[in-house]
């Protein structure tokens, strides 16, 4: 760790996954931007990705898009491309993402890596506790025992929104 933050090294440049804390991750990766000597250009794409990397854990994927595509474009490492298709995939409407990338061609191949990390991702899902119990949970709702399918809807929600306050705060 460095600073209160995890880092991975991938592909040749070092990227910010999981900030420990939660509570600042744009603010410091912008400092770090701005704060930075032009001999360290060389950085600043690893900087863009970790400022898209913030956003997206921020659920800013708008913003989080706009880092990525300046990492990617400054480097060109498929990580930051991918990571700027997938912003892109969970700001845009999905008919708007098919017609993004229908007018991009360039990022045909990265598209594909993007939908395969979608589909495993949805397939893990496919085999959670939580996705089993939505499934039971339809059946309240079809048998017409609306208030008990709210009432298990309403626990799921609060559950998620108390693990998201946990690890924002931590």
């Amino acid at each position: 760790t460095t600073q209160g933050v995890l880092l991975r090294q991938c592909d040749g440049g070092t990227f910010l996954f999981y900030p420990q804390n939660r509570a600042h991750p744009v603010k410091d990766w912008s400092g770090a931007a701005f704060a930075a000597p032009l001999r360290l250009n060389l950085n600043m794409p690893s900087i863009y990705h970790n400022m898209g990397v913030a956003y997206a854990n921020l659920f800013h994927f708008e913003l989080a898009a706009k880092y990525f595509k300046r990492a990617y474009t400054m480097s060109g490492l498929e990580e930051s491309g991918v990571q700027y298709l997938m912003a892109k995939r969970l700001w845009l409407h999905e008919t708007a993402y098919i017609s993004f990338l229908a007018e991009h061609g360039e990022y045909y191949e990265l598209s594909l890596k993007v939908e395969k990390l979608t589909r495993a991702a949805r397939g893990e899902f496919e085999t959670t506790q939580e996705n089993r119990m939505l499934d039971a949970l339809k059946f309240y709702k079809e048998e017409g025992n609306v208030a008990s399918y709210y009432e298990e809807i309403d626990k799921i929600i609060s559950k998620k929104k108390d693990e998201y306050r946990e690890l924002v705060a931590e």
